[in-house]
């Protein structure tokens, strides 16, 4: 199935690995809250899928940045949605991507329930809100359990350098968890050239600016023949002006990494 993709449900879904998508969609692809499913854009990963009930027939698929970067994807962009078929995951190693780190105690719980892929970068140590959209849910409170409340590491960014057995996997009880001390050279790393550092989802209150800007920038780089079929020149640049510590900086960098 082909669905569109859209920001992040919600700041509280950044780097809890979920993907949203309406449950007539999900009804077509045979899934349920919980389920595992495939996003395939330049790349291949594979996440969890909650219902979105707020998107009802707008054919998209909510995503953050770190599943965007890891399905070589990006806004407004279509991706291919399907049922994976995920392998429990017998060895997972990890390596930190931009700074070296010392592990005290088991790592194995603040990965629990993750699906992985080799190549995937991903975050841990993120503490979510308590509200969400699906608070009180049983999937809620499994993923709560499973992967938000135990992490011996803060936050920190990780790069997947193999799994056992290939393809995506998903973390047990069972499963050997490796995190290593030295960082992991990412561009030896398949598909991934750049690290994940601010995405749209981490600017708040500037809705209608990050709208703007994206239309300036991204559509003169994605859709070019739209300006030379009406004859005009696409903008040559984006001057943003305001007080001091309102989010320029921000906005610019997230345009950049998006």
């Amino acid at each position: 199935m082909k669905l569109k993709v859209a920001e992040a449900f919600s700041q509280a879904d950044v780097g809890r690995s979920i993907a949203r998508i309406d449950p007539a969609c999900m009804e077509k692809l045979d899934l349920l809250d919980g389920d595992m499913i495939e996003i395939e854009g330049r790349k291949l990963t594979a996440t969890i899928v909650a219902s979105s009930q707020s998107d009802i027939g707008l054919g998209i698929i909510r995503i953050d940045g770190y599943i965007r970067k890891n399905a070589g994807t990006s806004l407004g962009e279509e991706v291919t949605v399907r049922k994976a078929q995920v392998k429990e995951a017998q060895k997972v190693v990890l390596a930190p991507v931009d700074q070296k780190i010392m592990i005290r105690g088991d790592v194995k719980g603040a990965f629990q329930g993750r699906v992985l892929s080799k190549g995937d970068i991903i975050v841990t140590g993120i503490r979510q809100q308590q509200q969400t959209a699906m608070r009180g849910s049983l999937f809620d409170e499994f993923f709560r359990d499973a992967m938000t409340d135990v992490s011996p590491m803060g936050e920190l960014k990780l790069a997947v350098v193999s799994t056992k057995p290939a393809g995506a996997v998903k973390i047990t009880e069972l499963s050997d968890v490796e995190v290593q001390t030295d960082p992991v050279d990412i561009s030896k790393l398949e598909g991934v050239k750049t690290l994940v550092d601010v995405t749209y989802e981490d600017i708040g209150g500037l809705k209608e600016e990050v709208k703007k800007v994206r239309e300036m920038i991204e559509i003169p780089l994605k859709r070019p023949e739209l300006f030379e079929r009406l004859g005009i020149s696409p903008p040559k640049g984006v001057l943003m002006h305001g007080p001091p510590g309102t989010g320029k900086t921000l906005l610019a960098k997230a345009v950049a990494n998006e």
